[in-house]
């Protein structure tokens, strides 16, 4: 966890980064507005690409989300590929 905010604070949270900046983790704030920014710069990507931008966080958790900076917006969703299907069968 990069950031914790007791859920009782409603204080607006803000991180920006410029040029590279690459911080990568939860930021949690539950009940407060998140604003994070990031302009300019390069950082590898998880599969060793270049790519513009800042990479700022894994993980966010609050009641409000703003996200805003020049770049480019990548989501690296590795979970898995699609839900198990079920198995029915009859038991004795």
């Amino acid at each position: 966890m990069i950031y914790w905010q007791d859920p009782s604070n409603t204080t607006d949270v803000q991180v920006a980064g410029n040029g590279s900046f690459t911080i990568q983790g939860t930021f949690y704030a539950p009940t407060a507005l998140m604003k994070i920014t990031g302009n300019g710069g390069t950082y590898t990507g998880s599969l060793g690409q270049q790519i513009a931008g800042s990479a700022i966080g894994s993980q966010y958790v609050a009641a409000d989300l703003k996200i805003d900076g020049n770049g480019s917006v990548v989501v690296n969703y590795q979970g898995p590929p699609k839900v198990p299907a079920r198995i029915l069968n009859l038991v004795e």
